[in-house]
């Protein structure tokens, strides 16, 4: 059988697609509910699935299952965030064309709830071996990522990013357009522009655009990438 899961942040649901109709479950629940709402509604239509179950990189250690702590929903914050998303991925798209070599698509990662893309140049990555294996398969070789994160503890707002891994020493001196700067961070520097100052700029995207392709450079010349065997097309 063929499905989709897909979030509707209009009507907040979470809809199931199969080839004999489609479902939905409300969002809005506990983390509990939702997961007991989303296999409940998978074996109705016959869909056996597994998941690991539990938090990843996150400071939460309470399985789905039993998480009945976790519950808020703020409808109108989040339809902003997705609005926000979708037009940063859209503008990640354009700088994505820009690029010959291989990159990944944007996309969200489920841990950090960030939209990221990276770029690599096929080189292994050295350096000592990553905690577990979702980062060892991430920063298997080198790459210069990008994204968008809507902000935590420790980010208080809203801040599109980059940065390189491995880290190259002279990476921190590197200019940033449109008002970036870099910050330490446990792993190294992040390059970051806070969505505001995107936001409130003459021309958003050609804000974001310069601060993209400006983390592109820096990670480029301290990281000693060949750029010439991308074909990297900058554009005005």
């Amino acid at each position: 059988m063929f499905f989709s899961l897909s979030f509707d942040f209009f009507d907040h649901r979470l809809v199931l697609t199969t080839d004999d109709g489609s479902a939905a479950i409300a969002l809005g629940k506990s983390v509990a509910e939702f997961h007991d709402s989303l296999f409940t509604m998978l074996r109705e239509h016959g869909i056996e699935a597994a998941i690991v179950g539990r938090p990843y990189g996150v400071p939460i250690a309470t399985p789905f299952a039993q998480d009945t702590e976790h519950r808020s929903y703020d409808a109108s914050a989040v339809g902003r965030w997705w609005e926000i998303v979708r037009w940063t991925s859209d503008v990640f798209e354009e700088f994505s064309a820009e690029f010959l070599g291989k990159q990944s698509v944007p996309q969200l990662f489920w841990h950090g709830f960030d939209l990221a893309m990276g770029r690599y140049n096929g080189r292994p990555a050295d350096g000592p071996p990553k905690a577990d294996a979702v980062q060892a398969e991430a920063y298997s070789h080198e790459v210069i990522a990008f994204g968008f994160w809507p902000g935590d503890a420790t980010t208080s707002a809203p801040t599109f990013y980059t940065y390189t891994a491995p880290e190259p020493a002279t990476l921190p001196t590197q200019p940033l357009a449109a008002g970036g700067a870099w910050y330490p961070s446990g792993a190294g520097h992040i390059g970051g522009l806070p969505y505001d100052r995107v936001r409130e700029s003459a021309d958003p995207r050609a804000t974001l655009l310069a601060f993209l392709r400006s983390g592109y450079a820096a990670g480029v010349r301290s990281a000693n990438w060949d750029d010439r065997a991308f074909v990297h097309r900058t554009r005005g």
